[in-house]
């Protein structure tokens, strides 16, 4: 090698290093007081900063500004809203910065964009009661603390795409007005959004819930997507009303999903979904509602919840044993109106099954243990020829014991006493295989009255396992 590029590629490491350190002192924070912010804001100058670190608090309650008087309903002035809002004229840009204390705009009134994007807040956060009338940027944001964003109304849009929620978070009775992003967000902690309302589409695609999740009674006007989206803990939808399509495709609740009394006006998506715990869709109501290769590890409750269509295989939901009477009737009804109809058999078999479990000791239950055994209560033809099979098999050792058949002398026959004992058994088998179907015993016949009650037993069983077989052979067959 020549000296040359020996001294380059030694020096290639240095050039490297002192590259890197560029970058570093490039990025290092620049300390801004708090304070200077705060006068910039009662100034209603642009607030502008990159790359600053921001010491002591940022709380708006330290300046004076003109209040601005709303008019808050009842509902908002018991949970403690004032009337009272401060109007903030700046255009706030803070980015990729961070702030080492709380901040506090709460009942602030922002009349210009916000963009917080990749900024770190070390303390808590509140924004409680605020209103933003354009976008606001927490994209890439950090919340070590907790943060309230509790009846906050989003006039713009709200993106907190990639936003990390170190602790609780909190947007109770929320409003977005436009898009709200939450995709590929983290929330470490509880995430309340009970009664929150979204006006328009709502994105929580691939989030990752640590914690308990409440989007109880919220309200989504636009598409709900939640797809791939990791719930850690129970996720609380009850009372939702989703007014668009809402998709879950891909999403995984590692406890229990609660929809209990939630409405789905578009269609609802739980394509391969992984409920690990109980998947709890009491009172829910649906019009078009697809859980095509989602898995149930624990119960699916469907109690009284009223639906137009459902895409599901029953060999994901037979073994959960979890429904009542009418919601085993609509999953038959819906079957066979899909055209589903070894599952719509599957539920029906099921629903009888259980139904005869919990009845009490009675010609009732006598008379679905009979249905159960000889056809499988008219689904199952296998059932039927089973029978048939045994019955055939039992009356056997009857006319085989002790010469219970007897074979007809002409032109020189043998004696039945000249029989050997295993041609006996083999004559008695097939004796008693012609009987059961009633086509004639040939040379055959009983040797006393007792082998001739069998005889007459045997045919009539034969006669009503035979009619089963066909009718339940049929049903299957034959479809609508």
């Amino acid at each position: 090698m020549k000296p040359k590029n020996v001294i380059m590629w030694a020096l290639l490491p240095v050039i490297v290093v002192l590259l890197m350190s560029t970058s570093a002192q490039a990025k290092e924070l620049t300390e801004v007081p708090a304070s200077d912010i705060l006068e910039k804001i009662q100034a209603g100058e642009d607030v502008l900063f990159d790359h600053v670190y921001v010491t002591g608090a940022l709380d708006l309650s330290n300046i004076e500004l003109e209040p601005v008087f709303i008019v808050r309903t009842g509902h908002q002035l018991f949970y403690g809203l004032k009337e009272e809002l401060k109007p903030i004229e700046s255009p706030i840009t803070i980015t990729n910065s961070v702030f080492e204390n709380d901040v506090n705009f709460q009942n602030a009134w922002f009349r210009n964009p916000i963009n917080f994007r990749g900024t770190t807040f070390s303390c808590k956060t509140n924004f409680r009661g605020a209103i933003f009338d354009y976008y606001v940027l927490f994209n890439d944001a950090r919340f070590d603390d907790d943060a309230c964003f509790d009846r906050v109304t989003f006039g713009g849009s709200a993106n907190f795409e990639n936003a990390n929620f170190c602790a609780d978070i909190g947007f109770k009775d929320a409003l977005f007005k436009h898009d709200a992003d939450f995709f590929n967000t983290t929330v470490g902690g509880d995430a309340g959004f009970e009664f929150a309302s979204f006006s328009d589409d709502a994105y929580f695609g691939n989030a990752n819930f640590c914690d308990y999740v409440n989007f109880e009674v919220v309200s989504f006007t636009g598409r709900a997507h939640f797809g791939y989206t990791n719930f850690g803990s129970v996720a609380d939808f009850t009372s939702v009303n989703f007014r668009d399509d809402a998709s879950f495709m891909y999403t995984t609740f590692s406890d229990d999903a609660e929809f209990w009394h939630t409405h789905f006006s578009g269609n609802a998506y739980f394509n391969s979904v992984k409920f690990r715990g109980n998947a709890e869709f009491t009172s829910a109501e649906f019009d078009e509602v697809d859980f095509s290769n989602t898995a149930f590890s624990q119960f699916f409750l469907l109690h009284d919840a009223d639906f137009k269509r459902i895409k599901v295989s029953w060999s994901s939901l037979k073994d959960l044993y979890s429904f009542d009477g009418p919601t085993y009737i609509k999953l038959i009804k819906n079957f066979r109106e899909m055209e589903q109809f070894e599952d719509a058999d599957g539920a029906y078999y099921q629903y009888r099954r259980v139904s005869q479990a919990n009845k009490n000791w009675s010609l009732s239950k006598l008379g679905d243990v009979v249905a159960w055994l000889t056809c499988g209560y008219g689904v199952k033809p296998g059932y039927a020829a089973a029978c048939a099979v045994v019955t055939t098999i039992i009356f056997t050792p009857i006319y085989w014991w002790r010469g219970g058949i007897r074979r007809t002398k002409e032109n020189d026959e043998v004696d039945e006493q000249d029989v050997s004992r295993w041609k006996a058994l083999g004559d008695a088998f097939y004796f008693s295989v012609v009987t059961f179907t009633t086509i004639g015993s040939g040379d055959l016949y009983p040797a006393d009255r007792y082998r001739k009650a069998a005889v007459v037993i045997e045919g009539l069983l034969g006669w009503l396992i035979l009619a089963l077989f066909i009718v339940t052979l049929a049903n299957v067959m034959i479809r609508p």
